[in-house]
């Protein structure tokens, strides 16, 4: 089959676990003999043939998917595209050519190792929010040139839609909806953004039995049509071949760690991540091994800012390790 992946998590800056989920899924279906294709949102990709490939690996590289709602160039954008959404035309991606031979795209396939052809429209991921926001209706979008592929895979909820093509779409979880107390985001345009984003899928993808039922709670969608999925991850040869020593030697000298002697976070730091419970039930083991956070700021992190400040003032040793 030919599969078209969104890459919006994969095209930020600083990914986060669903940019591992995309890479991971679109490297699985290429070793099922499936043609894997993306889809990207970056900004500042040249039109002209001669120079898109080189600006593409720039801003993908360099600046990654856009950020923020009130950049000019994205109003410019959402005024000239919305008579197009407004009469249900198909926004036309323009199609990366990654064959140059006088481009150097090392770089390129470190970051997307397997895939078949890679598509660009600017700002498509935002511009699809903000246009859903007014019609509640998904942006179609086609790849031009004749060229359809079989199935399109929103990786996460997004309202974008291919006519003729079956949609499948990742819901990962609804934590702010069954955990209201970890947001302060506006929770009646998420959940309007999440059903704009699922009501014309052929099929969803849920990670967890948890989030398979919260589908079936907040959304009036049918349960056959809703698939569990859990996550999947590749450890490269390399690392698991890495020898005891290696790995002891390589704590030491990078972190100043003991090898097997400190407790380990990894992720951001959110209320949903319960890292305020980890480091309370830190301060009451009696133990002389260190905590180790590694991850960056998510959102209403201060209050554990401030209990991190506050080992630091104790006997207890606390490592923080940023992205």
């Amino acid at each position: 089959m030919k599969i078209l992946l969104d890459a919006f998590n994969l095209g930020l800056k600083q990914g986060t676990g669903l940019a591992t989920y995309t890479k991971e899924l679109g490297k699985i279906l290429a070793s099922q003999g499936h043609e894997v294709d993306y889809l990207f949102g970056l900004d500042r990709v040249s039109k002209n043939q001669d120079i898109r490939l080189s600006t593409f690996i720039q801003s993908l590289l360099i600046e990654g998917e856009p950020q923020g709602w009130t950049k000019k160039r994205l109003f410019n954008k959402f005024v000239f595209d919305l008579p197009k959404y407004l009469t249900r035309g198909a926004f036309k991606l323009k199609q990366i050519s990654c064959d140059s031979q006088s481009v150097v795209t090392k770089a390129l396939y470190e970051k997307i190792p397997h895939f078949n052809r890679i598509y660009n429209y600017s700002y498509i991921f935002r511009e699809s929010a903000l246009l859903s926001y007014i019609a509640h209706e998904p942006v179609l979008i086609n790849c031009g040139s004749g060229y359809k592929p079989d199935v399109l895979h929103m990786t996460s909820p997004l309202p974008i839609s291919m006519k003729g093509v079956k949609k499948v779409v990742t819901v990962h979880d609804l934590i702010p909806l069954v955990l209201p107390q970890s947001t302060s985001i506006n929770l009646k345009n998420y959940k309007n953004f999440i059903r704009d984003s699922i009501k014309d899928a052929d099929l969803i993808f849920s990670i967890s039995k948890k989030t398979k039922e919260d589908l079936l709670k907040y959304f009036n969608y049918p349960e056959e049509k809703i698939v569990v999925t859990y996550e999947n991850v590749d450890i490269p040869d390399f690392y698991k071949k890495l020898t005891e020593e290696e790995v002891r030697r390589f704590l030491w000298k990078n972190y100043r760690l003991s090898y097997k002697k400190y407790f380990l976070y990894y992720g951001a730091i959110e209320p949903k991540k319960n890292v305020r419970r980890i480091i309370e039930a830190f301060l009451r083991v009696d133990t002389d091994e260190k905590l180790v956070v590694v991850g960056k700021n998510g959102w209403l992190y201060d209050d554990v800012l401030k209990l991190l400040e506050s080992i630091k003032k104790k006997k207890r040793f606390l490592k923080r390790i940023h992205y």
